[in-house]
């Protein structure tokens, strides 16, 4: 199961993690992500239309909805964060259901990890033959990049060939 984003005063709680990890260690990029899993509903918030800060509604059989919900629960933790901590970055993966792009802007204190879980390590991410799996990884890379600059990339090297 995941945490319930859609709960108002979750994002503050995890701020407050966030604040008090950063005192105690002092690690200026703290990861918070999704739990290893493709597990999503966790209320009845879960099957309804999904308003963002913004206005954008969303309805839950879009391919963006789950990463939408995300991200906008993760953009409230990382602003919160921001207001005491500025230089605090907030890491979080971009794999299973927050692969794809959200369709809310990222606060500039979120960085990005795109984990292409079944990329074809034997041939390049950014290549241009569909038929290949890493062809959707660039795809997604390049949309992810028309949101942010704070992408890292990370390989599954020697775990899974398709």
């Amino acid at each position: 199961t995941q945490i319930n984003f859609y709960h108002p005063d979750v994002p503050s709680i995890i701020a407050g993690k966030v604040k008090t990890f950063y005192q105690t260690y002092g690690t200026e990029y703290i990861g918070i992500g999704i739990n290893d899993n493709h597990s999503f509903t966790q209320s009845p918030e879960s099957k309804l239309p999904f308003t963002t800060p913004g206005g954008v509604v969303v309805q839950p059989d879009d391919p963006a909805y789950k990463s939408t919900v995300f991200f906008t629960f993760l953009n409230k933790v990382a602003a919160e964060v921001k207001q005491t901590y500025p230089g605090v970055k907030i890491v979080s993966y971009a794999y299973f259901f927050t692969e794809v792009p959200p369709k809310v802007e990222l606060e500039d204190n979120i960085v990005i990890v795109m984990a292409p879980a079944n990329e074809d390590e034997r041939t390049p991410i950014n290549t241009e033959n569909q038929q290949n799996n890493n062809y959707k990884y660039k795809q997604r890379l390049e949309e992810w990049a028309e949101r942010t600059k704070n992408i890292i990339m990370y390989n599954y090297y020697g775990c899974c060939y398709a």
